[in-house]
């Protein structure tokens, strides 16, 4: 199996990135972050699309968090606080690469079929302003909870 998480491909100046272990359920692993981190930084710096669509391949858009992706910081440590906090600065760094799709200079959006579970429901959340606002319908207006989700709001939008 290839180490390999993503296809990107841009035509018409649409970046449509496609998650590509159906194997795996496109779960996210150690490598699936690097090779996230790399592809948002070519998007970002050389610009070369004007709206991304994330995609995946398979019967499910994503299966979530690969165990592996914890190593040890989800070992049974139960001896201290310390060691249960081992966690937060991975977590950190994960949310930090799910940050930056809405920090994209274009709109993001998400094409999910099948099951998103986890991490792969909060990638799928992170729609920027523009998409959200595109994304709003009158039902959703209605409804008691907030949309977009607030962690898919960014700090400049009040939609």
């Amino acid at each position: 199996m290839t180490d390999r998480h993503f296809r990107l491909g841009i035509a018409d100046r649409v970046a449509r990135l496609t998650l590509d272990q159906p194997a795996r359920m496109n779960a996210m692993s150690p490598s699936f972050w690097r090779e996230l981190d790399a592809i948002l930084d070519t998007l970002q710096r050389d610009a070369p699309a004007r709206a991304l669509v994330l995609d995946a391949t398979g019967k499910h858009f994503c299966a979530g968090m690969a165990l592996e992706a914890f190593g040890s910081a989800i070992a049974p440590d139960e001896s201290s606080a310390a060691a249960r906090a081992n966690i937060a600065p991975l977590l950190a760094g994960m949310q930090r690469t799910f940050d930056r799709l809405a920090e994209l200079r274009m709109p993001v959006l998400a094409a999910i079929q099948g099951a998103c579970i986890g991490g792969g429901v909060d990638r799928s959340a992170r729609p920027t302003c523009a998409t959200a606002r595109a994304m709003r319908s009158s039902a959703c207006r209605r409804s008691t909870s907030a949309w977009p989700p607030t962690s898919a709001r960014c700090s400049g939008c009040r939609s």
